[in-house]
């Protein structure tokens, strides 16, 4: 019987190291990309995420002839790590990225890479404050759009003839309809699938006498409120013992009353048109800009309750 040689015995050994561990097998076999595959492994769950199928993103607008303004509302629903995405203009995107503990709403434009919706999240905690507090399941976000956003109605005034100073902005509402829950090992709470409808209203907002309408946060004083009556209740949200919020959208001129009025959350029974009536008779302390009295836009809630 012939005994192995050392160059024998070493390639004996190679072969049988190379059979019983696989992840010496796979990098000899990668020549030296290891790290790539590893960090392919290692990847953000994100790239391992699916996304909503586009069909279930069925866009509905209704424009104002009256005023360059228009109304988009989707529906839709997820489940834990999953991407939903719906593109509800040309140039428009929402999309709800999950994260540890639920979703962040965001907006993108096309060409631009920041989320316009700005930093709003729906998490665990957020569905049992509003389960404890009865309160409704809503986020609020609001965003600007440059003037290549969208399209005007079809009765709205041209680029050509509106006045250089105008501009879009956009506010909008995510409503969740359903919702399930799970509670993690930490004991913190943690979404794991959802349905939501949102609703997104976008106008053209024009100079008031001349002087460009501010968004709250362009560095300026926020108008302060100093009468507002209450609304009264219709007969059929009373009859129905209906109680609610609606949300509105307008501009306070730099004499601090209201100048323009919308609807971003209706309510239906009658109270939207309640609220519109009495917010059209509040007065406000005006907005400043470096101490000049300036038009601004806010949105403002109305609460009818029995």
């Amino acid at each position: 019987m012939s005994k192995a040689t050392p160059r024998k015995t070493w390639v004996a050994t190679l072969i049988l190291m190379f059979l019983l561990f696989p992840p010496l097998r796979r990098s000899i076999a990668t020549d030296g990309n290891c790290s790539t595959r590893e960090g392919a492994a290692q990847a953000p769950a994100s790239q391992e995420r699916s996304e909503s199928k586009s069909a279930e993103c069925v866009v509905r607008q209704t424009n104002d002839a009256s005023i360059p303004e228009s109304t988009f509302l989707f529906s839709g629903h997820v489940s834990l790590e999953e991407i939903y995405s719906c593109q509800f203009t040309p140039t428009l995107t929402f999309k709800l990225l999950p994260t540890a503990h639920g979703w962040q709403v965001a907006v993108y434009e096309r060409g631009r890479v920041e989320n316009l919706a700005g930093q709003h999240y729906i998490t665990g905690s957020d569905i049992e404050t509003w389960r404890r507090e009865k309160t409704a399941r809503e986020l609020a976000f609001a965003f600007p759009l440059d003037h290549e956003s969208m399209e005007p109605a079809n009765d709205a005034p041209s680029e050509s003839s509106a006045n250089a100073q105008s501009r879009r902005s956009a506010s909008g509402f995510l409503r969740i309809t359903e919702v399930a829950t799970r509670r993690q090992h930490n004991g913190g709470p943690t979404i794991s699938a959802m349905a939501f409808e949102v609703v997104i209203h976008v106008m053209t907002i024009f100079p008031i006498d001349g002087v460009p309408v501010y968004r709250s946060s362009d560095n300026i004083t926020r108008p302060k409120s100093i009468h507002t009556p209450d609304p009264t209740y219709s007969d059929e949200a009373r009859n129905a013992k209906f109680q609610g919020t609606v949300v509105l959208w307008l501009i306070v001129g730099a004499d601090g009353q209201v100048k323009k009025i919308a609807v971003i959350r209706s309510i239906g029974y009658g109270l939207d048109e309640k609220a519109v009536e009495a917010v059209t008779n509040w007065r406000f302390q005006p907005a400043t800009k470096q101490g000049q009295p300036v038009p601004v836009e806010i949105n403002v809630e109305v609460n009818f309750r029995l």
